[in-house]
């Protein structure tokens, strides 16, 4: 209601001229104002700003710091709980190739309440950031808004360690074990999900203009992979495209899921121990469900270019029937998998609707209408309901791929006189 026309010259004044504005008016009613000072606000606008206002996000750079201190303002320490990734926060140290290393949330709100930081800021407070555009469930910030609290107190108060063991006393009750080392497994489990896709161009979402700090063009990624190349006729010739393309992550698929199997063992075992936030450990089983399923698809991917490259090698010597069964197997096996992917999202969608309406939903016959901004791409934002959380496998096309697989099949059981019986009827039939 503040906002004035925007000023091509210079937009960090208009953002000046807003905050101006919502002070003189708040101010007017003893209310305080809390921004969000960061590009394109620059260090030399804060003398423009009512001193009174409070930043929200100090920490930015030591000259903006140095002016706000200058000036007055009061600021608040910042971290955030959990950044631009997907399905859990990476609360824990971490190092992997997209990402880098990391010393995780939690010791980063250690290090942003530290005197170290905010020995010479006009501190009020800690803010812990997140969002929810990001997609992840709110269940999964407690640790990290708690550690932050705790920070906001005295950061040097207790050991990271003790503040996540006293937190899972408290938020879950003693009874329950291990849910440091489960958060911990849900996390490795996460970024193997995140990072075991392919940054591909997307088909989505067309290029944006910039972010926060600059303009400048961004061409939009989709998370998806390759399907397995399919056997060309009439020789039934096939390169093993998908096992190259995710050798790394094939050669990981034991040890992640056994991971994932003592996951969701110690996580079902503690839903029964639980004495509060059991539907907390509802949300984490369901992304522990997801996380599974995921690691499925690829194992079954890759069984399913090696069955129709085992089928090349049948007909190369004249099991033309051992090669049309080897086809059938690997049609059938993606489309139980497939089915799997539909009931993991019944199940997790059941679960995460249970705290939360439906995402985006129309009520009462006023429509929601979704438009996506020409700046931001997060995750939850690519689709109006929950199925943002399949639209990764769902790229992948495999519906598309075992028609052709189907019709590749047909062909080829005419082509040798050989006839299609059993499964096979209804696995071509659908």
């Amino acid at each position: 209601r503040f906002r004035k026309p925007y000023n091509a010259e210079n937009r960090s004044l208009t953002w000046v001229d807003y905050v101006r504005a919502a002070h003189k008016h708040l101010a007017a009613k003893g209310r305080q104002v809390i921004v969000w000072a960061e590009y394109p606000l620059l260090a030399e606008h804060v003398k423009l700003l009512p001193a009174e206002i409070i930043d929200a996000i100090y920490g930015r750079d030591k000259v903006f710091n140095a002016a706000e201190r200058e000036h007055g303002v009061r600021v608040l320490a910042y971290r955030p709980i959990q950044g631009s990734e997907k399905l859990f926060p990476n609360y824990f140290a971490y190092k992997d190739d997209r990402r880098g290393a990391d010393p995780g949330h939690l010791a980063g709100a250690v290090d942003a309440t530290s005197r170290r930081h905010t020995a010479d800021a006009n501190v009020l407070g800690a803010f812990a950031a997140t969002w929810d555009d990001a997609g992840l469930h709110n269940e999964t910030f407690w640790l990290g808004w708690a550690t932050m609290a705790q920070c906001g107190w005295r950061s040097d108060a207790v050991s990271i360690q003790q503040t996540v063991a006293d937190f899972m006393d408290c938020y879950y009750g003693r009874q329950v074990t291990d849910m440091a080392e489960i958060y911990q497994d849900l996390q490795s489990q996460a970024r193997f999900w995140e990072s075991s896709w392919d940054l591909l161009p997307s088909k989505v979402r067309g290029p944006g203009y910039g972010y926060s700090d600059k303009k400048t063009p961004v061409e939009r990624e989709d998370l998806s992979l390759l399907p397995p190349a399919l056997p060309s006729l009439p020789e039934l010739k096939i390169e093993a495209v998908f096992s190259t393309r995710c050798e790394r992550e094939l050669e990981e698929l034991p040890a992640r899921l056994r991971e994932n199997d003592r996951l969701l063992g110690r996580l079902h075992a503690n839903l029964s121990r639980a004495t509060r936030n059991r539907y907390n450990i509802e949300v984490l089983i369901s992304i522990a469900n997801l996380t599974r399923h995921h690691l499925h698809l690829l194992a079954v991917l890759a069984a399913a270019e090696k069955l129709l490259l085992k089928a090349r090698e049948s007909h190369k010597i004249g099991g033309n029937a051992d090669a049309l069964e080897l086809m059938h197997q690997a049609h059938g096996d993606v489309g139980r998998v497939l089915d799997q992917l539909d009931e993991m999202f019944a199940a997790l969608k059941a679960t995460w609707e249970k705290s939360r309406h439906p995402k985006c939903r129309s009520v009462d016959g006023r429509d929601f209408i979704h438009v996506t901004d020409d700046v931001k791409d997060h995750f939850a934002d690519r689709r109006i309901d929950l199925t943002y959380m399949t639209a990764p496998a769902e790229s992948i096309g495999l519906p598309a791929w075992r028609e052709a697989l189907a019709e590749i099949i047909a062909t080829y059981a005419d082509s040798h006189g050989l006839t299609i019986r059993g499964p096979g009827e209804e696995i071509l039939d659908d």
